[in-house]
């Protein structure tokens, strides 16, 4: 049986162990792909073997299957070696071989890419929200002023949105009710049809995806932890949790939200973000965004953090992670929140957990569709 994309984590899994040969061919394929995806010039096996550490004939075997798939792209060098003998190959991506399409929903509007065959981002576009009962309006409408910018088929979708996600299905969104009540999600299928395209189209949580992010910037840095706790506070606060690489979805896609809805720490922290949020009568992304405001409510952003921080030691001393990492436009306040929750869970807990604060974390949840999205084209092409 050929494994399939996990349709909660950016993990390929399969129906038995053999499955774990496909594991490291693809792996050793996105090494490729990502190399040729770093610098869009023609670059020969040498450039190539450097920057992905493959072996020599591993790295061809890789190379002839995504020219033959058209990926990639050969030809030979107009320039030869320095001391003479055959002109070498070399490789380019194939940036218009395929597109795909990421979307995703805040309480400010709803933000999306057109990106490339080699992720690249081609387009992006942004609608503010007039109101929150037409989201499922928005979506499709930011959609068809995406698809004009497209270059090639587009084969895979990922939309990210507040709420309880399970199995890529919507359980319930607080936030946009009318997503709840309409067949939006058919409306964007009919819109890529009408369009000449057939994605496979993926519906996550915001703060899952947000967490595929924050493990992929750890893997950036050399970190490879066996658990992590990822921690996304934009307009509320959401949490993932990873064992071994893979996303705990959790019984009914609600693993993370189910930390709100209670008095306690991770609600104080929601309450303290409304508030500023209506203080203000923007958006709690938009105001953690703005250091003018943020540095005017120094106080609230403390409190914040504080309750952050209080909230994360019983989960450090249950779950004993290697890392807790957090994103989000609280990141943007990291001067404050860093040495708060770390002054917090250091001296709450016994562990020697490392606390990781992603910059940019705004763009978390956006760069992790466009992350996931990329592997979905992937194990398609495979």
């Amino acid at each position: 049986m050929s494994p399939k994309l996990n349709e909660n984590t950016t993990e390929i899994t399969g129906s038995n162990p053999a499955s774990n040969d496909y594991g490291i061919r693809e792996q050793n394929t996105l090494k490729v792909i990502n190399a040729l995806a770093e610098d869009e010039s023609w670059l020969s096996l040498a450039d190539l073997q450097e920057s992905t550490k493959l072996s020599r004939p591993t790295l061809n075997l890789v190379l002839n299957a995504l020219v033959e798939k058209e990926i990639a792209l050969s030809k030979t060098s107009t320039s030869g070696h320095a001391l003479g003998g055959r002109k070498p190959q070399v490789f380019k991506i194939n940036a218009s071989h395929h597109n795909s399409v990421v979307m995703r929903a805040n309480l400010s509007g709803c933000s999306g890419q057109v990106l490339s065959a080699a992720g690249n981002t081609i387009y992006t576009d942004y609608i503010p929200h007039t109101d929150y009962a037409s989201v499922h309006e928005t979506f499709n409408i930011l959609l068809e002023k995406l698809l004009p910018h497209t270059n090639g088929p587009v084969i895979s979708s990922v939309i990210a949105t507040m709420g309880i996600v399970s199995n890529g299905k919507l359980i319930r969104c607080d936030a946009f009710p009318s997503l709840n009540t309409t067949p939006w999600i058919e409306t964007l299928k009919n819109t890529f049809h009408q369009a000449g395209h057939h994605p496979h189209m993926q519906l996550v949580n915001d703060a899952k995806i947000a967490t595929e992010w924050m493990a992929h910037l750890l893997k950036q840095n050399d970190i490879y932890p066996q658990s992590l706790v990822a921690i996304h506070c934009s307009d509320t606060v959401g949490a993932g949790l990873m064992f071994n690489g893979k996303l705990l979805e959790g019984a009914n896609g609600a693993a993370g939200e189910i930390l709100l809805g209670k008095e306690n720490d991770w609600h104080e922290a929601h309450k303290l973000i409304r508030r500023l949020a209506d203080k203000y009568q923007r958006p709690a992304n938009e105001v953690l965004s703005c250091p003018e405001l943020t540095a005017k409510e120094k106080d609230q952003i403390e409190a914040i953090s504080r309750c952050i921080g209080n909230a994360l030691v019983p989960l450090i001393n249950l779950l004993d992670p290697d890392v807790i990492a957090i994103s989000g436009a609280l990141s943007d306040c990291n001067q404050t929140l860093e040495p708060i929750v770390s002054e917090i869970i250091y001296s709450q807990t016994a562990t020697h957990t490392q606390l990781y604060v992603t910059e940019r974390g705004a763009l978390s949840v956006l760069n992790g569709c466009a992350l996931h999205a990329k592997e979905m084209s992937l194990e398609q092409m495979l």
